[in-house]
């Protein structure tokens, strides 16, 4: 985050990382409120939802077993960006900062009570419990549905860089370039066409 206070600036906020110039996105995304969590963001990273959380905090468990709760009074900040779901936490000494990649992201639900909203996420290793609040409750179902549009494209996307490298027709491609460029003999590149030519 970077604030201008010197002596002749205005004292406008700026933005050096984030991009908050997007859609689908949420009222509560504006350059003061994303420039609380500016500095845990890449440059260019798209800022499509923003939540402040309401006194839940996040709760992150592994092996069905409570890690640790986080509640920092209102003060963390969850944004469901385009590569990642962030969240900052402010604490005694700075902030810490949990990143979930979306290709992680196994399952993404969103849990309403009486009073708090938690969009609950499930990984390989772990599962967190984000509360997202100052949304209204057709907010939080955007950036719910977003998240898991987002989940599924990175697991398309892995299905289909899979299904690409195993392709035996891709892999005699490989082979010829490789012969090609001379890593590999003309013997070699004949015993592997082999192989692969009976896999098609």
């Amino acid at each position: 985050m970077a604030l201008s206070m010197g002596l002749f600036d205005s004292g406008e906020t700026h933005l050096e990382n984030a991009d908050i110039d997007c859609q689908p996105q949420n009222e509560y995304v504006s350059i003061d409120t994303v420039a609380k969590i500016d500095d845990v963001l890449d440059r260019g990273e798209k800022v499509h939802f923003l939540a402040r959380e309401a006194g839940e905090g996040v709760k992150v468990t592994s092996g069905g077993e409570e890690d640790k709760k986080v509640a920092s009074g209102g003060h963390i900040r969850s944004a469901a960006t385009d590569k990642r779901i962030v969240c900052k936490i402010p604490n005694l000494i700075g902030s810490e900062e949990i990143s979930i990649p979306y290709e992680s992201i196994s399952t993404a639900d969103l849990k309403t009570g009486m009073v708090h909203t938690r969009l609950s996420v499930q990984t390989d290793m772990k599962s967190y419990g984000i509360g997202i609040g100052y949304l209204d409750d057709d907010e939080c179902k955007r950036m719910h549905q977003f998240v898991r549009e987002k989940v599924s494209e990175a697991n398309q996307q892995a299905q289909s860089q899979n299904h690409t490298s195993d392709d035996p027709l891709d892999k005699l491609e490989r082979l010829r370039d490789l012969k090609d460029d001379g890593t590999i003999t003309e013997e070699e590149f004949e015993e592997k066409k082999s192989e692969l030519m009976d896999q098609i």
